[in-house]
């Protein structure tokens, strides 16, 4: 199974890409982040062009989340539980040939009411993942986790700033929980070095390469054979400011 997951940074917006990627890369789950579209204006039609199912969790200009596969979905859940999520779509989870899939937006925490909420909703997350995999075994959680969890993660930790977000201790620890909860990084899986995923729209920060990595894939009764970052797609005309994160899961037994 691959699996891909993308903060695309408005789907309508990136309507062409989405299309354009589904094309080239033919994954079988393709999991969104920052769709930014409520849910009676979710595009379902451009997957159905694409041969994908498509489910989602929506909200106007903001959030939202969506799994969309060539196979069929069941149990599909929405939102956080346990959480108030005050009207943001940040979590959407499935099933797909077997295999939880879990599609999560994490808040970003840029002030300091935001950073709480942030922690929260971390906290929160890595309580829904533990009973995600005691009830279905094979999870893949896929995402914008907004957190850089080494100094290798970052371009230059120094730069960016040790009390900057996506790289402070608290949400670093609230990491190591999410691992805790049965969790394997796909990127220590596979043993590559890590490789940026999102970069600044500004100062050319794409071009000279200073970047994050802050979309992952956590997985739980599966393996990675192997992981790119589709650096392409960032580097396409008017993209988003993350790139695919592509995940190829080993076969049962490999």
């Amino acid at each position: 199974m691959k699996i891909a997951t993308w903060n695309v940074n408005s789907l309508r917006k990136r309507s062409e890409a989405v299309a354009a990627f589904i094309e080239s890369e033919r994954p079988d789950v393709l999991c969104l982040q920052e769709t930014k579209v409520s849910d009676p204006d979710f595009p379902a039609g451009l997957f159905r062009e694409c041969a994908m199912q498509v489910v989602w969790h929506g909200q106007k200009s903001y959030n939202g989340v969506a799994i969309a596969t060539s196979s069929d979905l069941a149990d599909v859940e929405r939102s956080l539980p346990e959480m108030n999520e005050e009207g943001q779509a940040r979590l959407i989870a499935a099933t797909v040939d077997g295999v939880r899939i879990v599609c999560a937006y994490v808040p970003n925490g840029g002030d300091p009411v935001k950073y709480k909420y942030k922690l929260a909703w971390l906290d929160h997350f890595a309580v829904f993942l533990a009973r995600q995999r005691q009830r279905f075994g094979r999870v893949v959680a896929a995402g914008d986790y907004n957190v850089a969890p080494a100094d290798a993660d970052v371009y230059d930790i120094e730069h960016w700033g040790r009390n900057s977000v996506a790289v402070r201790p608290p949400e670093r620890q609230a990491w190591q929980r999410l691992l805790a909860a049965g969790y394997e990084d796909a990127q220590a899986q596979v043993g590559a070095p890590p490789q940026f995923t999102w970069w600044d729209y500004r100062n050319s920060a794409f071009a000279s390469n200073r970047g994050l990595r802050i979309d992952h894939l956590l997985l739980a009764g599966v393996a990675c054979a192997g992981l790119q970052v589709a650096r392409d797609v960032r580097g396409a005309p008017e993209p988003s400011d993350h790139a695919p994160v592509v995940c190829q899961l080993a076969a049962a037994g490999d």
